[in-house]
Formats: structure tokens, sequence, C-alpha cells
């Protein structure tokens, strides 16, 4: 299901099981259903990962994508999440901070 459209994201809604929140490749955001409410988690995922694939273009995954995946499974989400460069620069992209 199509939720969301900007200039250069589609976000989608799929079944995410055990993730609590989304996922951003390229110009998609997938969101978990249980947060297709929280308007906070989409800006981050549409507005702010999704700028930083248009900026890092290929490099994306080794700037953001896999740094990111690497400190949510070493961290607790609670811990610091948003303070990691990845997150940061997600939520400054999205008027977040």
């Amino acid at each position: 299901r199509l939720i969301a459209y900007r200039n250069y994201c589609f976000a989608f809604c799929v079944a995410l099981p055990h993730v609590a929140g989304g996922v951003s490749l390229g110009s998609f955001a997938f969101i978990a259903p249980a947060c297709l409410h929280n308007e906070r988690i989409i800006r981050h995922e549409v507005d702010g990962h999704t700028v930083d694939s248009k900026i890092f273009g290929p490099l994306y995954l080794f700037i953001i994508g896999i740094p990111s995946l690497t400190h949510l499974l070493l961290h607790k989400p609670a811990e610091n999440y948003d303070n990691f460069y990845t997150e940061r620069w997600a939520n400054r992209h999205a008027g977040l901070q």
C-alpha cells in the first residue's frame, strides 16, 4: 500500500516482522504496519534516509545502510540510537532535530 509520496521518494507499507520502524533503500522506504501512524518514523525514513541515498548514490549502503544496521544490531534501540551519525543525519534531513 502506497502511503506517501515526496519529490524523490515512494514509501510502501510492507510487513516487517520483528522490526519496530522502517528501512530505506534508494527511493523506497519500507515502513512496518505498526508504525504507519508514527509521523516521526515515516519522516525519518522518507525524508531522511532517502535523502542520504540520493546524496551518496551507490555508496549509500557502505556509508549509511551497513553502519546503521550494524549499530542497530549491536545496541538496544533506546540506547542513544538517534545519536549515531546515520540516524542524526536522517533526522536532520527530515527536520526532526
